[in-house]
């Protein structure tokens, strides 16, 4: 039989995650932080090569401070939803006749993830706000 040596394998499946009672209930909490303003003139040539253009589009062409101090709020949030995760794993095996216990594979996987429920860092939220107000 040519393909005695070679396995097949798949599966597929649904994942379910419901949110923990932190993520969902934590009471609010504060602090302050710096931010560093990206658009400083200092900071202007560490980014990436869009940054200086992004700057000047927002009429952040040289601000007078290098940070501000943010107020940084997080909490649970009770509308959170379950998060869903499809899954489909597949691969082959190949068991070498010639050599024993030697054997090639060969995976695929895809994950599509669905509600995922997670927190974005601060800094990130603020990336976000900038990218808003453009």
């Amino acid at each position: 039989m040519p393909l005695e040596h070679v396995k097949v394998r798949a599966s597929r499946a649904k994942a379910v995650r419901a949110p923990n009672i932190n993520e969902v209930f934590q009471p609010e909490s504060q602090f302050r932080n710096y931010i560093f303003e990206v658009c400083y003139s200092a900071y202007r040539q560490l980014g990436s090569e869009f940054r200086e253009a992004n700057c000047d589009q927002l009429g952040l062409t040289n601000p007078a401070n290098y940070y501000w101090d943010a107020l940084i709020v997080t909490s649970g949030n009770q509308a959170l939803q379950a998060e869903t995760a499809y899954t489909f794993t597949g691969g082959l095996v190949y068991s070498a006749h010639f050599i024993d216990n030697l054997n090639f594979t060969v995976d695929y996987w895809d994950i599509n993830l669905v509600d995922k429920i997670g927190t974005l860092p601060w800094r990130r939220y603020i990336q976000i706000a900038w990218i808003a107000a453009a």
